[in-house]
């Protein structure tokens, strides 16, 4: 792109390959001289041959593992995904001049070292299963020199990832480049096979591998709890990130790169809530890669901490590494939100702002001199639209005194003095281990897109979205032994709130979900009388099909049989006592949400005489991304809800609105 002319050309003729890349579609070399793609070879026909027996054999060794779907059948789909996921790896200059890099073959991710002179290649390797996804095949993690030539090769064999949480890849994971050398790469291997109910002191090992590769790969830190993350500020200093997700504990932990020996503990993290989340350090470009920011002995954090309003207000933190002391040097101020996105210099930031009437713009802020200067200048293209929706963010307290939060969406030109409105509740379930934490919210945020749930509140309904719906596991008890009376807490909640408002009519309301959202619908259409129907899309209903776990339930089937049954619609399909619409993409992807699952729970729904409707979206994966899906969704759900939420007379404003 040649920014004064505003002129842009092509730089390569081919077409690039996104099949399995997910992570960044091409990367820029130090100088910003050239870059590297994966690019799509030259084929043909893709060679599929004849069908043959599938044998599938397991002896003794235990591997439970979760319910996918889309996973390979035979060897014709074997040679369709080397045919789509097969990229080679290219170099192009800005003249244009392209040069192939290492051998094609489906490459998973790449990644150019800091310094330029090397490049990490993760392809996926044969022999390829039948019972786990792609990530999870053998794979070869291959370092390029930058003219293409193989410098050293590390062979990972398939993966095993035991069940649970804090559970982790038995075989080498995580490889990335040290962000402040020129070419060293890191790892880390689990010490307990990944298990996390194994016992064990020792859980993880960090290792590192500098250029040219021609020495052993050195030990630099272990862990008792699993390692998140590395931040490297010199090589003499860096910080690794460990956590324990069953207890909500976590450090950071400083320690020399240069000898291996940690120093101290700077950072313990707490219980769930914002004090587990330390933010996220800030980095600084330096050479052809980055570091992190570290000036006086200190380096800087991005953090969105609530504030004494239950407002997310992000903050630019200082942390002093030897007096662990935090000092706020920016803050986000009303009637903006916003928050860092890059360091210049000096005191030069670039911060992303937004208000509740302006979109997201980049701009430049001097902290010292307080100077700023606007760098992007996108306007407010739903002004015309947003002149008549009312946002109203509520927040209320669950009957144990659990405190929720909600926003509000309504047509005011809807608002009628002789009725009240219908009202939807959009919730998606939320476990927790020990506190909720409080209701946030974010009242100077700009709400970019016309979601499903606005445009039924300009359609005349009163929608209380993304309300609040946290399951709490307390005295140790797992968060499910008491899924379903705490989403009939946190569904009465909800209710009175809405009732509070004036507005709506409590006696016309409807429950809405996604995916575990949608489990949450059916369990509440099936085990409470608060909603004269739900919409539950994409979601599982039958918990005997996902049997090593769900969501955060980490338990078997055959060890919680009773729970599975109880919080399964599927099994209990017969005390559904309310209308239910379902919908399901054919091609859901998504790990226990299979397709078959809305397919049987609609057959057993139709079978016992239930009121239901089943619509299958076709092209569909777990999240709807077509058009003509998404029109044809507000149609199904607006025509629905017109005909189950209107079947009496409606109440007056005024008049007393039970719950």
């Amino acid at each position: 792109m040649d920014v004064k002319a505003r002129k842009a050309r092509r730089l390569y003729n081919g077409y690039l390959n996104f099949s399995l890349v997910d992570e960044a579609f091409f990367a820029w070399l130090p100088q910003q001289r050239s870059l590297v793609f994966a690019a799509l070879p030259e084929r043909g026909d893709p060679a599929v041959g004849p069908r043959k027996p599938v044998i599938y054999e397991h002896d003794r060794q235990a591997q439970p593992q979760r319910t996918y779907q889309g996973l390979l059948k035979h060897e014709a789909d074997e040679a369709l995904f080397d045919y789509y996921a097969t990229s080679q790896l290219k170099k192009a200059d800005v003249r244009g001049r392209i040069s192939p890099l290492g051998e094609s073959g489906p490459i998973a991710s790449f990644e150019p070292s800091p310094d330029g002179r090397y490049i990490k290649v993760h392809y996926v390797a044969r022999p390829y299963t039948y019972t786990q996804t792609f990530h999870r095949f053998p794979s070869e993690v291959v370092v390029l020199s930058q003219e293409g030539r193989e410098v050293v090769r590390k062979s990972i064999g398939p993966v095993n990832r035991p069940l649970g949480r804090d559970a982790a890849y038995d075989v080498p994971r995580h490889f990335t480049w040290r962000s402040d050398v020129g070419a060293t790469l890191t790892w880390v291997e689990a010490q307990d096979g990944g298990d996390p109910k194994a016992e064990s002191t020792e859980r993880d090992r960090l290792f590192a591998w500098a250029a040219p590769f021609d020495q052993a790969p050195r030990l630099l830190q272990s862990s008792a709890l699993r390692l998140e993350a590395a931040y490297w500020i010199r090589d003499t200093l860096a910080i690794r990130s460990e956590k324990w997700g069953a207890t909500r504990t976590g450090h950071w932990v400083l320690f020399n790169p240069r000898t291996g020996a940690t120093l101290d503990t700077l950072l313990h993290l707490g219980r769930q809530g914002t004090s587990f989340d330390p933010g996220s350090p800030v980095y600084e470009k330096a050479g052809g890669g980055k570091r992190l920011l570290f000036r006086d002995g200190s380096i800087y954090l991005s953090r969105k901490p609530v504030n004494a309003r239950d407002e997310v207000e992000p903050v630019l933190e200082k942390l002093h590494l030897r007096s662990k002391r935090r000092e706020v040097v920016w803050r986000s101020a009303a009637p903006h939100y916003e928050f860092p996105v890059a360091f210049e210099q000096g005191d030069a930031w670039i911060m992303a702002r937004q208000s509740r009437t302006v979109p997201i713009n980049l701009v430049r802020v001097d902290l010292a001199s307080g100077k700023e200067e606007v760098l992007t200048f996108n306007g407010n293209n739903l002004e015309v639209l947003q002149q008549s929706l009312v946002t109203q963010e509520l927040t209320y307290l669950r009957a144990d005194g659990v405190p929720l939060q909600a926003t509000l969406y309504y047509n005011r030109d809807s608002v009628r003095a002789d009725r009240l409105l219908d009202c939807l509740v959009f919730a998606y379930p939320i476990d927790h281990v020990g506190s909720a934490g409080g209701a946030a919210t974010y009242p100077y945020r700009y709400e970019a897109s016309l979601s499903l749930q606005k445009l039924l509140a300009y359609s005349g309904y009163a929608v209380l979205d993304n309300a609040a719906f946290p399951i709490i596991g307390r005295e140790g008890s797992p968060p499910n032994d008491t899924y379903l009376e705490q989403i009939e807490l946190n569904a009465r909640a909800a209710v009175r709130a809405a009732g509070g408002t004036g507005l709506i009519d409590t006696s016309r309301m409807a429950v809405m979900g996604h995916s575990y959202g949608a489990f949450m619908v059916a369990n509440l259409l099936t085990h409470t009388n608060l909603f004269k129907t739900g919409v539950a899309m994409s979601g599982a209903y039958n918990r005997s099909l996902t049997p090593f776990g769900f969501q955060r339930e980490y338990r078997s089937y055959w060890e919680e049989q009773a729970l599975y049954h109880r919080l399964s619609p599927f099994q209990n399909a017969d005390k559904l006592n309310r209308p239910i619409l379902l919908f399901h993409g054919e091609r859901d992807e998504n790990a226990g949400t299979h397709y078959r699952q809305s397919e049987a729970y609609f057959a057993a729904l139709k079978g016992l005489g239930k009121t239901v409707r089943f619509v299958s979206l076709p092209g569909e994966a777990h999240a709807y991304t077509l058009l003509d899906s998404y029109l044809h969704i507000l149609w199904e759900v607006d025509t629905w809800l017109r005909k189950h939420l209107q079947d009496g007379p409606p109440k007056v404003l005024g008049l007393t609105n039970g719950n």
